[in-house]
């Protein structure tokens, strides 16, 4: 490279060394986002990419990679440290959670009547609840024979010991016995029964009334204290299961076919609409981009620059140009 194609260089190192320091660089980025913005209103999704290319990045960064396992410690850690942290002792439920949201949260609750029959329905049909129904019930109908931990229960019991101790020796416990076994027989038809039985009590204004009061008892409590139910212990585990079982999950069928539909719904809501459009409609505006830039990228630039990287860098990407034989050309003439 001869003297002048060397003080071109320089001169071009300064000249991008000065746009890109001060109130320079805020300017040079909203000229540069307000061009690429008005281009984007002729470019269209289809233009720039395809589906398999969107469900290659999925596939490569949501399926295969291979996470660590520190991002699981951190996020358990750092969970931990919301639970302890002294805001969370001064802080009321119903501070981060206003009565009218809840108010809302509650009507949809007892607006779910589908669900709430559903979840019913499999409750009260299955045979762990038949075999726990069985057990109260006969237990509560000895309670109620031999009466229970009362003065005058006492008094049922020690007389029915003695009408029926001798002649049945272990009456009570014999008795809860027989009643379990019937109760169990005849579950099917309890079961049926009990169905509606618990419909008709879980009635509307009821479940409104069970939700209201579970928020009067903790919407005045410190998060620090309606968060004691879960220990720091239990926390950990949660994230480390749900750890698991995504990694699980993201490998199943399931989760490939629901990703190839989603981006197919993509692409077919916004394959020809113009990326400006499709960036307005998820809420994301020129100057967003532009302040988020200029607040990140700015101290960067700044310590890149004190530190004589920037310089490095630019003077690398450019030096090629001024060493070519086009570049040495044009100076000849």
């Amino acid at each position: 490279m001869n003297d002048t194609l060397e003080r071109l260089l320089q001169a071009h190192v300064e000249h991008e060394l000065e746009r890109l320091s001060g109130d320079n660089f805020s300017t040079l980025v909203r000229e540069r986002l307000a061009a690429a913005f008005a281009w984007l209103d002729d470019v269209t999704l289809d233009d720039v990419v395809t589906r398999g290319q969107i469900v290659g990045v999925i596939e490569r960064y949501a399926i295969e990679l291979k996470v660590s396992g520190g991002i699981t410690e951190l996020a358990g850690e750092m969970a931990n440290v919301v639970f302890s942290s002294r805001a969370s002792t001064t802080t009321r439920v119903d501070d981060i959670v206003d009565p009218k949201d809840y108010a809302e949260f509650a009507d949809k609750i007892v607006g779910l009547e589908a669900a709430r029959r559903e979840l019913v329905k499999y409750v009260v049909r299955s045979s762990a609840f038949g075999t726990l129904a069985g057990r109260v019930l006969s237990r509560l109908i000895v309670d109620l024979l031999l009466g229970s931990d009362t003065e005058s229960a006492s008094r049922v019991r020690e007389l029915v010991s003695r009408l029926f101790g001798r002649v049945v020796p272990g009456f009570e416990h014999r008795a809860g016995a027989v009643l379990s076994r019937y109760v169990e027989r005849h579950a099917a038809r309890l079961t049926r029964e009990g169905e509606q039985h618990v419909l008709e009590a879980l009635d509307p204004e009821w479940v409104r009334q069970m939700v209201d009061e579970i928020w009067d008892v903790i919407s005045e409590r410190p998060l620090s204290e309606a968060s004691t139910i879960i220990s720091p212990q239990d926390l950990e585990d949660f994230v480390v299961l749900g750890y698991e079982f995504w990694l699980k999950f993201r490998k199943t069928p399931y989760f490939r076919t629901i990703t190839q539909e989603v981006v197919d719904r993509l692409f077919d809501k916004y394959g020809q609409e113009s990326l400006s459009s499709m960036i307005a409609d998820m809420g994301i505006t020129e100057s967003m981009v532009a302040e988020e830039l200029t607040t990140f990228l700015g101290p960067l630039v700044v310590h890149a620059r004190r530190t004589g990287f920037l310089e490095r860098e630019l003077r690398a990407h450019l030096e090629p140009f001024y060493r070519s034989a086009a570049a040495g050309a044009i100076v000849a003439r």
